[in-house]
């Protein structure tokens, strides 16, 4: 199930995906890498989960997963939209 959300902190527009496995990170960047035209980028293991940093039409995109929350932020809503699209299909 995909949701429309704000991040707490810094209010970016963001897509929760619930519910998920680890191995849904690299999946889900791999299909938005395709989908929305970017270079897969660099993930990174951190203590609980995965995390990774990138562009979507010049707009910075976070996307994050630990034993509470996947999600995928970013910093104007129309990519969220665009991220939220894609991930739909």
């Amino acid at each position: 199930m995909l949701t429309k959300n704000l991040w707490e902190g810094d209010k970016w527009p963001c897509v929760e995906i619930f519910p998920y496995e680890y191995d849904d990170f690299i999946k889900t960047i791999m299909r938005l890498s395709m989908v929305l035209n970017f270079e897969i980028p660099e993930i990174i293991d951190i203590l609980d989960g995965y995390c990774a940093e990138f562009q979507v039409d010049g707009f910075d995109v976070k996307a994050l997963m630990d034993n509470w929350t996947f999600s995928i932020a970013a910093e104007n809503e129309r990519i969220r939209d665009k991220i939220y699209d894609a991930l739909s299909q």
